[in-house]
């Protein structure tokens, strides 16, 4: 009986259709790994704080030259001044070429220089007209960094600033974002055509900070609305 048992489970055990196996297409679109660009990386990096101010179209300057009031660019006339001085426009703007004019010596050009070494240029071409000339150069205000805030904030548009900002600060020029009706997904950084890697939401929501990468001047900052996702 035990053995009819067994040779009849056997028969239907083989009576059954064979498993078939079928293979499911993946779910991977591609397996090619994504590098970022390391210059974009760097890119990312921004002004690193600490970091001395260089000079840009915009900027205007104070330039003092003592003993020799004739040659110098104040922002108020200085005591006892002719005519010719009073009448002069306060400061020193630098020109969209990165140039500044200054009596005696004509243009020179201060782009990408900090007070410092512009100081020092000055003193090495005025020494060609006067004796030992001792310059002291100041920043009166910062027009060379600016930034574009774009899309969701409650105060868009051109923003200056007086000194290099991170992401997180240059948001607060915008006032406040409009996050119901913002995109934090597909919000980005632009700098020269290219998009930085930066993550709006971790930044944001989750406070982190390594989000925050330092702008550079002339960066867009973009926040689009929800219909973009």
């Amino acid at each position: 009986m035990f053995v009819a048992l067994v040779c009849m489970s056997l028969s239907q055990a083989c009576s059954r259709p064979p498993v078939s196996v079928k293979s499911i297409p993946s779910a991977v679109v591609s397996r090619r790994s994504e590098v970022l660009d390391p210059a974009l990386l760097n890119e990312a990096v921004g002004e690193r704080e600490g970091d001395a101010y260089r000079l840009g179209a915009g900027d205007l300057l104070l330039v003092a030259v003592y003993g020799h009031p004739e040659l110098s660019i104040l922002p108020f006339p200085p005591l006892g001044a002719d005519s010719s001085v009073m009448s002069r426009p306060a400061g020193l703007l630098v020109d969209n070429d990165g140039t500044v004019q200054l009596p005696l010596i004509n243009s020179v050009k201060v782009a990408g220089l900090t007070a410092a070494q512009v100081r020092d240029l000055l003193e090495s071409r005025l020494s060609e007209y006067v004796k030992d000339p001792k310059v002291a150069v100041q920043l009166l205000f910062a027009g060379n960094i600016r930034y574009y805030l774009l899309g969701q904030f409650t105060n868009p548009g051109l923003k200056y600033s007086d000194r290099p900002l991170g992401l997180l600060e240059a948001l607060t020029l915008g006032g406040s974002i409009n996050l119901p009706a913002a995109s934090l997904r597909s919000a980005y950084v632009a700098r020269r055509g290219k998009k930085l890697p930066v993550d709006f939401r971790r930044l944001i929501l989750e406070g982190d900070l390594m989000q925050n990468v330092r702008l550079k001047s002339g960066d867009v900052v973009v926040v689009p609305d929800r219909q973009t996702e």
